[in-house]
């Protein structure tokens, strides 16, 4: 029986495939990240233009960052055949949309599961750590592919939790250090060539860092998305089953409660600057400011 990845086949097989794939990864990310450092840039040069560009360039960019994201995992299914970036955004065209759907369900529920002091928002997050791959690999509608990423994860989620949050923690720390070092070298550039090259300079290297980190995320939940495939096997979701419905309700009693919680506030909210109206308006009557006729 095949077993599942342990932590440092998994760390060499990202590191791997990461140098293997890196050019066309890299230039699929790149993408969506050049319209990430147009958008501040054009602060700079049409102040009067620069909102409903930003928000035209932010949501293309967005759709680019679905759809280069997508690619990027054709490319990892695909890997033994040489896809160039014409060929990978080709074959993902036709799973954008479900890819959106799953994810505005994905969020729906996780967000509104959060609300229920958080924990359980988590624990569903991780839960549905392979959806979107099982929609743009499987082709898995939205809900039947969050029922089957919590299937694959049904005995194995703290050994595969922990062997993603490791990969990710480490690729966060290189995050986090290029950030600085980027951060560092933008300060340096506004000094010696002004406030505006600076900040372009900046922008360049910060996308720059995205880029190159992205795929590192993107890769080991691939990968054991792959092996928990192998040392399950193919699972197959009951169309009758009730499990979606099931999250459907916790997320539910999540955005029922947040409503109930700011109906309170608001309710005591007015009700304090209501009673603070009135007490104002006694005691000045109290006082004989207000004449009573």
């Amino acid at each position: 029986m095949t077993k599942l990845i342990n932590l440092t086949d998994l760390a060499k097989g990202t590191w791997s495939l990461y140098r293997e794939k890196f050019a066309i990864l890299v230039g699929l990310m790149a993408l969506p990240f050049i319209l990430f450092i147009i958008s501040p840039l054009l602060a700079q040069t049409f102040d009067f233009l620069y909102l409903p560009l930003s928000v035209v360039l932010i949501l293309i960019a967005c759709f680019l960052m679905v759809w280069t994201g997508t690619a990027a995992i054709i490319v990892l299914r695909d890997r033994g055949d040489k896809l160039t970036i014409k060929e990978a955004l080709t074959r993902s065209k036709d799973k954008i949309w479900p890819v959106i759907w799953v994810s505005i369900i994905l969020g729906f529920i996780v967000c509104g599961a959060s609300m229920l002091f958080l924990v359980p928002g988590l624990i569903l997050a991780f839960y549905f750590l392979f959806a979107k791959l099982i929609v743009i690999v499987e082709d898995e509608p939205g809900m039947r592919a969050l029922v089957k990423s919590r299937e694959y994860l049904r005995g194995y989620f703290w050994p595969i939790v922990g062997r993603y949050l490791v990969i990710v923690l480490v690729s966060f720390a290189v995050y986090f250090i290029l950030g600085l070092a980027s951060s560092f070298l933008g300060q340096t550039f506004s000094s010696a060539l002004g406030a505006r090259a600076g900040t372009a300079i900046l922008l360049v290297l910060q996308a720059l860092v995205n880029i190159v980190i992205f795929p590192l995320m993107m890769i080991p939940a691939y990968l054991l998305y792959a092996n928990v495939k192998k040392v399950r096997g193919d699972v197959v979701v009951d169309p009758k089953s009730k499990q979606g419905l099931i999250y459907l309700v916790i997320s539910l009693a999540g955005w029922i409660f947040l409503g109930v919680v700011i109906a309170l506030i608001v309710i005591v909210f007015t009700s304090a600057i209501g009673g603070y109206l009135i007490g104002a308006f006694a005691s000045d009557i109290f006082n004989g400011q207000v004449p009573l006729k």
